[in-house]
């Protein structure tokens, strides 16, 4: 990813109300012109249907405006998610 790299570290549970805080995190670094996002997982211990939404939709509009977003330190649950809905292929991980 060369360049700056914008991390956000969430914490605790991704439901819905952490995924719009989350969402409006990211598309305030946009508006920013902030394009190179690492996502820092390590602290989220759980994460609903809502969360996942959240997080594919932050993916999307990253992509959308010719960003990247890489996922870190993900945890055993929420790996399991990606892997199981086959969005671990989609999102790069690390």
């Amino acid at each position: 990813m060369g360049g700056s790299v914008h991390v956000i570290a969430p914490s605790g549970i991704l439901d819905a109300s952490q995924g719009e805080a989350l969402r409006e995190q990211f598309m305030a670094a946009m508006a920013e012109g902030i394009t190179a996002f690492q996502l820092d997982m390590g602290q989220i211990s759980f994460m609903d249907s809502a969360g996942f939404g959240a997080l594919v939709m932050i993916l999307k509009k990253v992509r959308e405006s010719g960003g990247q977003l890489t996922l870190t330190g993900v945890q055993h649950q929420v790996r399991l998610v990606l892997e199981l809905t086959g969005t671990d292929k989609v999102f790069t991980i690390q």
